[in-house]
């Protein structure tokens, strides 16, 4: 099992369908198709070129840096615990 961390970019999905129709007019100028957003995903999950490669950040098909906050560990041991704490019953 591999896991991966991935940006689809700026997507045109319905989460505009409610905002204004100048909003709706820049999101389906500016935004890729849902096809194109989930590539990255698709590749991730389906290709042999990246079979065994886990623990990446991923941003418009490719490898990339994530943000330097990623990489605080006590911030990461932290959202840990918080999230531990929300899912108990």
């Amino acid at each position: 099992m591999t896991v991966n961390c991935l940006n689809p970019g700026f997507v045109a999905t319905n989460l505009a369908r409610d905002e204004s129709s100048m909003m709706r007019l820049f999101v389906r100028l500016l935004a890729a198709s849902p096809e194109k957003g989930a590539a990255t995903s698709i590749y991730l999950a389906s290709s042999a070129d990246v079979q065994g490669v886990s623990g990446t950040y991923w941003s418009h098909g490719k490898e990339a840096r994530s943000s330097q906050f990623t990489y605080d560990v006590a911030a990461s041991q932290r959202l840990w615990e918080a999230s531990i704490e929300l899912i108990r019953f």
